[in-house]
């Protein structure tokens, strides 16, 4: 057991090097059942070994946990700065058949594995993974390490008002060259450059996680007398990775912030003499990436700027249980699908809003091939076929081949370059009492209910909501609605969740009838009372 209390982290600092590029080893190793508590320090310059040359086993890997490594222990951080830290790069030539050994190493500023984490008022600021080993010769290259600013095996980690930012994670490995024969591939890029949560329990409360990016691929190998290598992906999850496992890993958010996150470049192809090599893939879900059966809850924050190839803002795969309540995602963009959001898991939306979000295929807002419920959402002002070249749809969302459900919900006011579908694509459920500012779009296929408000081409339903985001209370910016819109007041007391105590977005108090979409207006926004001049 363990406490170090410094004088604050501009002044008390603990390094393994003079700067960031000469680092002899980890700063601070912690081993099974340690209990350490550290107070106002600054820990810096830590570098791990790089893995060996042309070996076949685990000992081609770069050392995991730049900064600090934790085994099984208990480590609570407060008032601290983990920054310019780095892990090794994984050797290059490794013959091990498991693609793992050879990458670089995971956990830049901080690796941690079982036991508990707890970081209060503490920074994370960039540290960096390893890059991916080259391929051995006739092989393909090894991955990125995972993790920039924190990775996450087994056990816990709760992050309180604390910083994660400019971490990044390493390049994918360069494929082998052939002289006879196909060329070898390069490797993807290390995710999660923010964080990486394997199977662990993570919880984020009143945080921010920005300006993290995740490595390139690595170019695939040239061939002089067969095809070339193919590029390695981009690492996904630029803020945060989620790999998953029903049974152990969650991921909760509140009252925080995922943004200007940017998922890593594809690496280029390699030539050949039969073919080319094709190009890796830019990485995936700028924000956030969860898969794997993973849980996550994102409750009274904020997903923005972030981008990616697939998923900007957020991206849910491979049974995903996700909840989104009391958020907006605002401003992320995609080089294909899913500006805001790229679904194709189980996710439930509640009082959160989807605005300026952009796509340069389908689906500015969301793009759905699962299943998707909103209620209580405000969607508007995102855009699909951002390059205007005919091959995007659904500026609002799309809905690919899952179900769609809205209920209580606004979407209007979106915008696909190509004009087809500005507000919605594919076959929804209505569960009444939605605004729809053009429902007669192309392909855009549901059966309109009683209460339903509905706009056509050629006379869209105006919501009048006000342009711009803003902070018109609560912890998130909101679209406020004007006392015109014909959403105010449209729900009857009792229907649909319409009832006294419930809450929007803001956490205002709705006051039956209620308010279609994330924003209900508040009483006193309106209350006109007499003016009395009195003469002396």
């Amino acid at each position: 057991t363990l406490t170090i209390s410094g004088a604050g982290a501009a002044t008390t600092i603990i390094q393994a090097g003079t700067d960031a590029s000469n680092g002899v080893d980890r700063v601070l190793d912690l081993r099974s059942n340690a209990v350490v508590e550290i107070n106002g320090v600054k820990i810096r310059y830590g570098r791990t070994p790089d893995g060996a040359d042309d070996e076949g086993d685990d000992t081609c890997t770069g050392g995991d946990g730049g900064g600090i490594r934790t085994d099984s222990a208990r480590l609570i951080l407060n008032d601290c700065t983990i920054m310019d830290n780095r892990t090794g790069d994984g050797g290059d030539g490794c013959t091990s058949p498991y693609i793992w050994d050879g990458s670089g190493g995971s956990g830049g500023g901080i690796h941690a594995y079982g036991g508990e984490l707890e970081l209060n008022n503490t920074r994370v600021s960039s540290n960096q993974t390893g890059a991916g080993g080259d391929a051995a010769p006739g092989g393909d290259a090894r991955l990125g390490g995972w993790g920039g600013g924190i990775y996450l095996g087994q056990g816990s980690a709760v992050i309180r008002s604390s910083l994660i930012n400019r971490n990044r994670t390493g390049d994918g490995g360069r494929g082998s060259d052939a002289a006879t024969g196909d060329a070898g591939n390069g490797r993807g890029g290390g995710d999660g450059a923010g964080i990486y949560n394997l199977v662990g329990a993570l919880t984020l409360i009143d945080s921010i996680v920005s300006a993290n990016i995740t490595g390139a691929g690595g170019d695939g190998g040239d061939a002089f007398d067969g095809d070339g290598g193919n590029g390695g992906n981009g690492g996904d999850g630029a803020g945060i990775y989620n790999y998953g496992n029903p049974s152990a890993s969650t991921t909760d958010v509140t009252s925080s912030s995922i943004t200007g996150n940017d998922a890593g470049s594809g690496g280029s192809g390699g030539s050949g003499t039969g073919s080319d090599g094709d190009a890796g893939y830019r990485g995936e879900g700028g924000g956030l990436y969860a898969n794997n059966g993973a849980v996550v809850t994102l409750s009274d924050s904020t997903i923005g700027y972030n981008a990616g190839l697939y998923g900007g803002g957020l991206y849910y795969t491979s049974g995903v249980v996700a909840t989104v309540d009391n958020c907006t995602i605002s401003g992320n963009i995609v080089d294909r699908t899913g500006g805001g959001i790229f679904n194709s898991a189980e996710v439930a939306l509640t009082n959160s809003t989807l605005s300026g979000n952009r796509a340069y295929v389908d689906g500015g807002g969301i793009y759905n091939s699962w299943e998707a419920t909103l209620t209580y959402v405000t969607i508007t002002d995102n855009t699909a076929d951002l390059d205007n070249d005919g091959l995007g749809n659904g500026g609002g969302f799309i809905n690919d081949s899952g179900t769609f459900t809205m209920v209580n919900t606004i979407v209007a006011r979106n915008v696909d370059k190509g004009g087809e579908n500005p507000d919605c694509r594919g076959d929804f459920t209505s569960q009444d009492y939605n605004l729809l500012g053009i429902g007669d779009s192309p392909a855009c296929t549901f059966t309109q209910q009683v209460h339903d408000l509905v706009g056509m081409e050629a006379n869209p339903l105006e919501p009048y909501l006000e342009v711009d985001l803003a902070d018109n209370g609560g912890p998130t910016l909101t679209h406020a609605l004007k006392p015109t819109s014909p959403a105010v007041d449209h729900i009857p007391d009792g229907v649909n969740g319409c009832v006294f105590g419930a809450r929007d977005q803001r956490g205002v108090v709705r006051v039956p009838a209620c308010d279609i979409g994330a924003y209900e207006i508040d009483q006193a926004e309106y209350l006109y009372l007499p003016v009395v001049l009195r003469n002396y």
